[in-house]
């Protein structure tokens, strides 16, 4: 009986933790993926508005957009730095490149894919507030996965590692309990045979005074017709 319902019982607990580890692996990996990208889109900005600050003073000095030619040392070299961009491009009024850290690009107009999920896109402004392009940085999707994808390895991993660790204690708990239990039943049980062998001794002893009893009316019995005679 001991046995079936600590295998219930460890079941049942092994559910519980299973369930509640799980909830909360997947509600800490969707927080760290929240802030990761959080943290990706305030890089972007950075990255983006120290360009446009870069061509917006140039602009001040007289130099249009398509003739900073400076400029494609520079997105190559901030895309360089970090391997989450994909492409860094300085567009025109009417979204042509002019710009690019990947020269290839120069010359198109390419829109930002749906699939794009990291991008940003800033105007570039003259001194007058008119709009002179835009500075526009695309993430790496495939870089961000991976790295996400990393994130998600080690958080099931906790998970897994907490869940052991946590069915471990269970079980050691169980087994704990299980044994007082145990223990006590065989002392209850020892304390109820002590019981019947003194209930058994008291009756033996009535029996043996029931006997001793008889004995002494026969004996007086047995004088009685002696005493007559006599």
């Amino acid at each position: 009986m001991l046995q079936r319902l600590s295998l219930v019982l460890l079941f049942a607990i092994a559910a519980v933790v299973a369930a509640a580890l799980a909830l909360g692996a997947y509600l800490n990996y969707g927080s760290v993926k929240a802030a990761y990208l959080t943290q990706v889109d305030s890089r972007l900005k950075a990255i983006g508005s120290g360009i446009v600050d870069d061509i917006e003073i140039s602009i001040s000095f007289g130099i249009p957009v398509a003739g900073q030619e400076t400029l494609g040392p520079l997105l190559e070299r901030e895309r360089g730095i970090d391997p989450t961009i994909y492409a860094i491009d300085v567009l025109g009024p009417d979204g042509t490149i002019l710009h690019s850290s990947d020269e290839a690009r120069v010359g198109e107009n390419l829109p930002m894919l749906d699939d794009q999920s990291q991008r940003l896109a800033l105007p570039v402004l003259n001194d007058f507030g008119g709009e002179e392009g835009s500075v526009r940085i695309i993430a790496n999707q495939e870089a961000l996965d991976a790295n996400l994808d990393g994130t998600a390895i080690e958080v099931r991993n906790a998970a897994i590692y907490s869940l052991l660790a946590s069915l471990a204690l269970a079980v050691a708990s169980l087994a704990l309990l299980l044994s007082g239990a145990q223990r006590r039943a065989q002392e209850a049980n020892h304390l109820a045979g002590a019981d019947q062998e003194t209930g058994a001794s008291w009756a033996f002893l009535d029996v043996d005074r029931e006997q001793a009893a008889i004995e002494e009316r026969l004996k007086a019995l047995e004088a009685g017709p002696e005493k007559e005679k006599a």
